[in-house]
C-alpha cells in the first residue's frame, strides 16, 4: 500500500514537471551543472533530449570521469557553455592541453573558475584561448601556486613584481566586470598594464601592501564599485612600514568617484589611511573595516585616534557624507570596559558605538548588525 502511494507521488510529480513550459525548464536547468544534467535528463522522454540540445549550461569538469570527458564535451555544442570550473590541478591540465578540438568547445563561455592551477598554467589559458579576452564576465583564480611544488618545471613563472593572472586585470579583457584573485595587488606590476582594470565593477584580492598602492589601484579602475581585500596594511609609503609621512608623488583626489562598497578584512590601518579612503572615494556607501592587531603595541597617538569616536566622528562630516552602512573593529587592550559610546551623531544614523572588555575591541557597527557578504550580492 505504501509502495503504491509512493508510487503515485511519484508519477503525479513527474507529470507536473512535464507539464512546465520550455521557458521555466530552461532556468531550472541552469542551476545544474551539465554532466548532472545529462545524467538526470539524457533519455528522458523526445522533449527532454530536444531541450538538452538548446539550454545554456555551466560546465564543472570535477564530476567527469577523465574516460567519459571528451565525448561528452563534444556532444554539447560550444554555444551552450556558458561556464567552466576546475578545482583540480591534473584535470585542468588534461582540459587544457590534451584536445585542441575539446577546448575549443570553451571558447565563448563568460564565466571562468580555476582553483588549484599554476602561474604556468594561466599563462598558456591566455594563449591557447585568446577568445576569452572579449567573451569573459566572471574570474575567479584562487590558490594559485607560486612555486614549482606543484608544478612542472616548464610551468613555473618567477614571481616578483608580475604574473599572470594579472593579465586579467589588463584592459585586454574589455567585457570582464567581476574579478576575483587571491594574488597581492603590486601598482609596480599593475602599472605595467596601464590602463588596468578599466572595466571591472567588483574586485577582489588577496593583499594590499600600503594606502599608496591602494591609491593607484583607485586611479585605474574607474568603474570600480566594490572592493574586497582579504590583507591590508595602510602605510603611506611602500617601501617603508615605519613612514608616515605623505608619498613623495602627488596625491589626487577624489579617484574613485564609483566606489560604493570597501571591505578589509584584516588590516592594519592608521588614521592618514581611513582619512585618504574617505577623500577617495566620496560617494562610499558601505566600509567594513576588520582590524585583528593588537595597536597597544603601536604609536599611542595612533591607538588613541583609532579608538576615539570623535575621531571617526570627524572622518564621516568631512569625507563620509554618503555612507549608510560602517562596521569597524579594533582590536584594543585590557583598559577597555564595557561601554555604549552612542552619542546623538550616531543615533541620529542608527549607528552603535562600544568597547568590549573581553575581549578588548572598539567597535562601530551599523544597527548591530556585521557587513558581511550578503550586502555584496545587492551590487
Amino acid at each position: 500500500m505504501q509502495d503504491s502511494f509512493a508510487d503515485k507521488i511519484y508519477i503525479d510529480t513527474v507529470t507536473i514537471f512535464e507539464d512546465l513550459s520550455n521557458e521555466l525548464l530552461f532556468n531550472i536547468f541552469e542551476y545544474f551543472d551539465a554532466y548532472q544534467l545529462h545524467l538526470t535528463f539524457r533519455q528522458l522522454n523526445h522533449r527532454f533530449n530536444s531541450l538538452l540540445t538548446k539550454v545554456r549550461v555551466h560546465f564543472d569538469l570535477d564530476p567527469i570521469p577523465l574516460n567519459e570527458f571528451f565525448s561528452f564535451v563534444l556532444s554539447l555544442n560550444h554555444h551552450q557553455i556558458l561556464s567552466f570550473t576546475s578545482r583540480k590541478l591534473e584535470k585542468t591540465r588534461s582540459w587544457l592541453f590534451d584536445n585542441d578540438e575539446v577546448l575549443q568547445q570553451f571558447s565563448k563561455i563568460s564565466a571562468l573558475t580555476l582553483f588549484d592551477v599554476t602561474y604556468g598554467v594561466i599563462n598558456r589559458l591566455h594563449e591557447r584561448l585568446p577568445s576569452l579576452k572579449s567573451t569573459l564576465i566572471y574570474v575567479n583564480v584562487a590558490d594559485t601556486t607560486r612555486t614549482t611544488i606543484n608544478g612542472h618545471k616548464n610551468e613555473h613563472i618567477y614571481f616578483k613584481h608580475w604574473c599572470p593572472t594579472h593579465e586579467f586585470c589588463s584592459d585586454k579583457f574589455f567585457s570582464l566586470r567581476y574579478l576575483i584573485m587571491d594574488t597581492d595587488y603590486n601598482h609596480q606590476a599593475f602599472g605595467l598594464l596601464t590602463p588596468t582594470i578599466s572595466t571591472i565593477t567588483y574586485f577582489k584580492l588577496g593583499y594590499i601592501y600600503s594606502i599608496i598602492w591602494l591609491l593607484h589601484l583607485f586611479r585605474y579602475s574607474p568603474q570600480l564599485k566594490v572592493l574586497h581585500v582579504e590583507q591590508f596594511v595602510g602605510v603611506l609609503d611602500d617601501d617603508d612600514r615605519q613612514n608616515r609621512y605623505p608619498s613623495k608623488n602627488p596625491i589626487i583626489f577624489p579617484c574613485a568617484l564609483n566606489m560604493h562598497i570597501v571591505v578589509l578584512r584584516n588590516c592594519y590601518c592608521e588614521p592618514i589611511s581611513i582619512e585618504y579612503i574617505l577623500r577617495a572615494c566620496p560617494y562610499l556607501k558601505q566600509f567594513y573595516s576588520n582590524s585583528p592587531l593588537d595597536y597597544s603595541n603601536y604609536d599611542d597617538k595612533i591607538r588613541k585616534q583609532l579608538c576615539d569616536p570623535i575621531f571617526w566622528q570627524s572622518m564621516i562630516d568631512q569625507w563620509g557624507q554618503h555612507l549608510i552602512n560602517l562596521n569597524i573593529t579594533i582590536k584594543g587592550d585590557e583598559s577597555f570596559i564595557n561601554e555604549d559610546l552612542t552619542s546623538a551623531f550616531w543615533q541620529l544614523r542608527s549607528w552603535q558605538v562600544k568597547t568590549l572588555h573581553s575581549p578588548p575591541y572598539f567597535i562601530i557597527r551599523t544597527n548591530g548588525k556585521i557587513l558581511d557578504s550578503s550586502l555584496l550580492s545587492t551590487i
